[in-house]
C-alpha cells in the first residue's frame, strides 16, 4: 500500500500542539537484538561444547 498522505496546514497547525504535549516517543535500544539473539546462541553453543568434552567432566564420556 504505497501512497503519499497530504494533510491541510490548518489540520497540522490545530493538532501540533495536542502532539506536542502528548508522551515523548520512546528512544531506540541501544543494543540491537540480533546482537542479545547471537550472545544467546553462542552461550548455548558453549554450553553444549563443554558438556561433550573428552575429559570426562561432563555427562557424555566418548571413546577416546
Amino acid at each position: 500500500m504505497a501512497g503519499k498522505v497530504y494533510y491541510h496546514a490548518g489540520d497540522v497547525r490545530r493538532a501540533a500542539p495536542q502532539v506536542a504535549a502528548g508522551p515523548p516517543l520512546k528512544a531506540p535500544s541501544q543494543i540491537p537484538c540480533c546482537l542479545v539473539i547471537v550472545l544467546v546462541i553462542a552461550g548455548l553453543i558453549a554450553s553444549v561444547l563443554w558438556l561433550v568434552d573428552d575429559t570426562g567432566s561432563g555427562p557424555t564420556v566418548f571413546v577416546r
